[in-house]
């Protein structure tokens, strides 16, 4: 079943699934007309034969919903849902990574870099007291929202998860069936 709200489905469907004042009323028309595609897995002998597209191609007609959906960290790098006819909605990144990112390059810690969390890491360390005390606050009002990991001690481990959530950023995408429709 579909996440209940994603800011970039009301983009991609003219926001026909918001709006609502009852957000019940809006689950159950999310719940009705949207499936979502949450793992295509290939056995890697059969890989780049082109499987993982026809199947999804030819499997989504079959749902029988007015809307299929998919989210995918590696759409970039191998675009099959696109080869199956969706339609792909590049997600930007986040105001609070853009936030940390620009705040890592005030210290001189460019994007380039944040694919090396040790590197990273090192920099951080090697700050003077004032800087180092401003990216410590920045990565902890950072972590604020993710659950237990706010409470990671400073470090490697710390900062590749960081990075990890800095530079993942994913590609929505969707199909709209031209059988059905919303209404129906």
């Amino acid at each position: 079943m579909p996440a209940g709200s994603v800011a970039v489905r009301n983009v991609a469907t003219g926001g026909v699934f918001s709006g609502f004042g009852d957000r019940r009323m809006q689950m159950q028309m999310v719940n009705r007309h949207i499936r979502c595609i949450s793992r295509v897995i290939i056995d890697p002998r059969y890989r780049g034969l082109g499987l993982a597209s026809r199947l999804v191609r030819e499997t989504m007609p079959l749902l029988g919903v007015a809307v299929v959906e998919a989210m995918a960290v590696m759409g970039r790098v191998n675009p099959f849902f696109e080869r199956a006819g969706m339609r792909a909605y590049e997600v930007g990144a986040s105001v609070k990574c853009v936030r940390l990112i620009e705040a890592l390059g005030m210290v001189g810690i460019g994007e380039r870099e944040m694919i090396d969390s040790r590197a990273v890491e090192g920099k951080i360390e090697r700050l003077e007291d004032s800087e180092g005390e401003f990216i410590e606050g920045q990565i902890l009002g950072f972590l604020e929202s993710y659950g237990r990991r706010k409470y990671m001690e400073p470090g490697v481990e710390r900062t590749r998860y960081v990075l990890s959530k800095l530079i993942g950023s994913w590609v929505y995408y969707v199909w709209f069936n031209p059988e059905v429709n919303v209404g129906a």
